[in-house]
């Protein structure tokens, strides 16, 4: 069923493309939430190219099992800052969609530039030190933060 529903939905992309002369690429991303491991890698099999999850664990249990194996990953719901060093640990891409606060996005940066060009992340940060302190006014008086 998956496979005919799969086709289906990128046939009616591709003629709504055509018809309103879209050449850009439309991707389809399947959301993982409670699907099992066996069903992703089927979905892959059948040319489902990104997989969005919205929990940290079951993201960590699918992962282990190679479900999201040369899948674009996404994370799609609320990501507490806690749980920024389980995605941080996977070392793949993951886009996180939903960023809400300063502190969790302090956090992204930190976790992640721990790894691979961290120190160089690190030096260039002190360069935009000022710079940075203007954006973070702005945004809290924009955004009431």
């Amino acid at each position: 069923r998956f496979s005919e529903n799969f086709k289906r939905i990128n046939d009616k992309i591709g003629e709504t493309k055509a018809r309103l002369g879209i050449t850009s690429d439309i991707t389809v991303m399947g959301a993982t939430k409670t699907v099992s491991a066996e069903i992703i890698k089927y979905a892959r099999s059948q040319g489902l190219t990104d997989a969005g999850e919205n929990r940290v664990q079951e993201l960590n249990e699918k992962f282990a099992e190679g479900a999201y194996d040369g899948m674009k990953l996404h994370f799609v719901g609320r990501l507490q800052t806690n749980k920024v060093k389980y995605l941080a640990e996977k070392n793949c891409d993951i886009l996180i969609q939903s960023l809400d606060s300063i502190s969790l996005a302090k956090e992204i940066e930190k976790r992640y530039s721990a790894g691979a060009g961290g120190a160089e992340l690190r030096r260039r940060r002190r360069k935009r030190r000022r710079k940075c302190r203007r954006y973070r006014r702005f945004f809290r008086l924009d955004f009431g933060l």
